[in-house]
């Protein structure tokens, strides 16, 4: 006799929170990505290669201003959130007081020296551009306050729906601009800004359920957080230039049509990241509220299933990559191909470090991930400038594939040291992991 079929809604509140956690985020990043990809198709064959590339330096741009100036204050939120040792409303209150106050600073300096600025870091970009993409900053920094105590609080679900309806709205405002006024890359532009500006009103929105905000500034607080995030801010700088390194660097040695084709080689290899970017978004806040005994055993059968998964991921976007880049993108993108194959092995490899690397840092070694991007940046600098101006595109693809795949091998021992953890327990799937994984499969297709 078959067993009776269990409603979809059931099957999944069986699953562990963590599971069900990870399985929600998996998925609104996926339809996130999904959606990212349909912009940039729009802003790619609206504007061409150039468009594409000016457009995607010109995020860029405060994405790396507020990277070097939020100093990490998003994970301390989140990881004192995650303790308990403060309130929320006040954590949130001296978090958002100091954001303000760098935001003034360090604004008024960029906008002061912008000329210098675009003429020097961004290379053949108008200060037009950069001037619009400036407003991404405000929105971006005043928000750490508020997404990370959503994150800190475990309100997963809550966080992974902001970061997706800001999506739906980039593509919705980008339709509209692009296609109905023809406004061209400032439209892409001004409808990514208004996104980030959306994402900031509804976190706000929705802490205040947490507990209200208070306004204040206690030194002891701020003390607190900023010697929490000082650990990790200088690997998150590091980070970040890590992974848009390549982009400076071929702007530097090439042109805006070179970055605007090597950005969708990025965007489809960086596809398969959302697997262990779900995962490592739900571990941490997991990881800081727990002991380490059970992070002792979390984490190891996550980072095996999660890199099973990202393997199975890497192999079929292998397959389909040139396909979905001439469809999607038209011929004007098709040199976008080889150099996404290319960073596909590099992609899989950081896919350890994001799991392994927010067990570390929700341990309180975030300086762990921080050595691990430094390694990588230091062969991805070396690497580039020897490959670009010989290979181009391709060069920076295998030079960044490289750093990655470095970056993935010092993580995994630097967590070994740590926990004592082998390799083996973290690194090679086992019978058990794939039968989890073929219950799990099964279920959901059984009570579709």
């Amino acid at each position: 006799m078959a067993e009776p079929r269990v409603p979809p809604r059931a099957f999944f509140s069986r699953l562990p929170q963590f599971a069900q956690n990870v399985a929600f985020t998996l998925g609104a990043q996926v339809v996130s990505v999904t959606i990212a990809i349909l912009y940039n198709v729009l802003i790619a064959r609206a504007t061409g290669p150039e468009g594409k590339g000016i457009y995607s330096l010109a995020i860029l741009a405060p994405m790396l201003l507020s990277t070097f100036t939020a100093f990490n204050m998003g994970a301390g939120t989140t990881y004192y959130i995650g303790n308990r040792k403060y309130t929320p409303g006040l954590l949130m209150g001296n978090v958002f007081s100091l954001c303000a106050l760098l935001t003034l600073v360090f604004g008024a300096l960029y906008l002061a020296f912008l000329p210098e600025i675009s003429r020097f870091a961004f290379k053949g970009l108008s200060t037009d551009y950069l001037l619009l993409s400036f407003f991404i900053y405000p929105a971006v920094m005043l928000g750490i306050p508020f997404s990370g105590a959503i994150l800190g609080s475990q309100r997963i679900k809550t966080a992974s729906t902001i970061d997706l309806l800001r999506s739906f709205l980039t593509l919705a405002l980008v339709a509209v601009l692009l296609l109905a006024f023809q406004s061209g890359i400032k439209g892409a532009i001004a409808a990514t800004a208004t996104s980030f500006w959306a994402a900031l009103l509804a976190s706000w929105l929705y802490s205040r359920r947490l507990e209200k905000l208070t306004i204040s500034f206690s030194p002891r607080m701020i003390r607190d957080i900023l010697t929490y995030s000082a650990k990790g801010f200088v690997g998150s700088v590091i980070q970040l230039l890590n992974y848009r390194l390549d982009i400076f660097l071929i702007n530097f040695f090439m042109t805006p049509v070179n970055v605007g084709i090597y950005s969708v080689s990025v965007m489809i290899a960086e596809t398969i990241w959302y697997i262990p970017n779900a995962v490592g978004y739900v571990l941490f806040p997991k990881i800081s509220a727990s002991d380490a005994r059970t992070a002792d055993r979390i984490t190891p059968q996550v980072s095996r299933i999660t890199l099973a998964l990202t393997i199975a991921a890497g192999a079929g976007l292998l397959l389909l990559a040139p396909h979905l880049i001439g469809f999607l993108f038209g011929e004007q993108f098709s040199g976008a191909a080889a150099p996404a194959a290319m960073l596909i092995p590099g992609v899989i490899a950081l896919g350890i470090t994001k799991v392994l690397g927010n067990d570390l840092a929700a341990r309180g070694k975030p300086e762990y991930p921080a050595l691990t991007s430094a390694v990588a940046l230091l062969l991805s600098a070396g690497t580039s400038i020897a490959a670009i101006p010989a290979y181009g595109i391709a060069g920076a693809a295998i030079a960044t594939s490289l750093s990655y795949c470095a970056s993935g091998i010092t993580i995994s021992v630097l967590y070994w040291r740590h926990t004592g953890n082998h390799p083996w327990s973290f690194l090679v799937p086992g019978k058990q992991d794939f039968i989890l994984l073929k219950n799990a499969v099964s279920g959901s297709l059984n009570n579709a």
